[in-house]
């Protein structure tokens, strides 16, 4: 797994670069954090990326670059045919999330809880959402479990 933050600064970069040729399975959580980031280095990113997740803002932003509508109905199918990607995922906070996979798209809502602190939450959604991935389980349950853990 990796982010956009890892590659603004040209050694961690090179390096990231190096290792994602190593990788078996690559998870970018795009993470796009001003002014730590290019459109370059994004587009690359997401050239060698398997999975990625990313949230509604960042949707909008990369959609943009492309010219490309940031619908969820489109725009998910759209990065994972530019990208050959295996699954996209969109998180929109206490609206929930969409996933991408073998060709549908699912949504789950958000649990309603009460926000103490945000720190995490997005690590344990993309964990849960792997796990579910990786054990080859039905999407939706998956998608449900993440928004859970998410929360």
């Amino acid at each position: 797994m990796y982010g956009s933050l890892a590659a603004r600064h040209a050694p961690s970069r090179e390096t990231l670069y190096r290792l994602l040729q190593q990788a078996r399975l690559k998870v970018f959580d795009v993470n796009l954090r001003p002014p730590h980031y290019s459109r370059d280095v994004v587009s690359y990113l997401l050239n060698q990326a398997d999975v990625v997740k990313l949230n509604h803002h960042e949707l909008t932003e990369i959609m943009g670059w492309f010219g490309v509508a940031p619908s969820e109905e489109t725009a998910l199918q759209w990065l994972a045919e530019r990208f050959h990607l295996q699954a996209v995922c969109v998180t929109k906070g206490a609206d929930g999330a969409v996933l991408w996979v073998d060709h549908q798209l699912y949504f789950s809502p958000s649990l309603v809880v009460q926000v103490q602190d945000t720190i995490g939450s997005g690590d344990a959604f993309l964990a849960a959402l792997l796990r579910g991935l990786l054990l080859r389980q039905a999407p939706p349950n998956y998608l449900a479990f993440a928004c859970a853990a998410g929360a």
